[in-house]
């Protein structure tokens, strides 16, 4: 249980989502565009790190990460980074 906590919580996320929102959002939607770092960012979002601790393994201030936190979400439509991270395999980027 402990190693898949991460994906448990956002499978969680995910599922209670959809059945709030019932929407129809096509998986590996295109109209989505993330810029590379904004991929970098998200893929350590996705593993649960903080942005103090992404902004260390990538060598940026906690404030730049927060920033690429904002536009991710904003370009996902949510507003945490724990909804971006589920909106982010929803939409087919599983290779983060």
């Amino acid at each position: 249980f402990e190693a898949h906590r991460h994906e448990l919580y956002l499978i969680g996320l995910y599922t209670h989502e959809r059945a709030l929102e019932l929407a129809d959002v096509p998986i590996g939607s295109a109209s989505i565009r993330l810029t590379a770092r904004e991929l970098e960012v998200l893929k350590w979002v996705v593993r649960g790190k903080s942005n103090w601790e992404i902004g260390n393994i990538l060598s940026v201030s906690e404030t730049t990460v927060k920033e690429h936190v904002r536009n991710i979400c904003g370009k996902f439509g949510v507003n945490t980074k724990m909804q971006a991270a589920s909106m982010a395999l929803w939409h087919g980027y599983t290779a983060l």
